[in-house]
């Protein structure tokens, strides 16, 4: 009987592991994203588990939206755009870590700890 427990005790454990690996913008959650664009401005993102996010751009734009991931890409729906910019956006999709820096749409785009306002 113990043994029993003691198995489906790991096999819920290692179930719970491997689901949480497959999310690929879990490190963003909770966190914030900062891309700083070619003209020296910059955006910031705050990713949800719920697939919504929240983006600011200095003190005169911010939108919410939703995201998605699918065939590699990761997908920004805004609900309103920045002024001559679209509505959407999508970027290659990769697994990232808090302190790793990227360029992505010709921006320098680093994932940061906590929520930075």
């Amino acid at each position: 009987m113990r043994s029993t427990f003691l198995a489906v005790s790991l096999l819920a454990l290692a179930t719970g592991v491997a689901s949480a690996g497959t999310d690929i913008m879990a490190a963003r959650y909770d966190n914030t994203v900062i891309a700083t664009h070619s003209d020296g401005s910059t955006t910031k993102q705050y990713y949800r588990a719920d697939h919504t996010f929240t983006a600011k751009h200095g003190y005169d734009w911010s939108s919410d939206g939703t995201w998605s991931v699918a065939d590699g890409k990761l997908c920004l729906n805004y609900k309103s755009a920045r002024a001559g910019k679209s509505r959407s956006e999508c970027e290659v999709a990769q697994l990232r870590q808090v302190g790793d820096t990227w360029v992505d749409n010709g921006r320098r785009t680093t994932l940061v700890k906590g929520i930075q306002y």
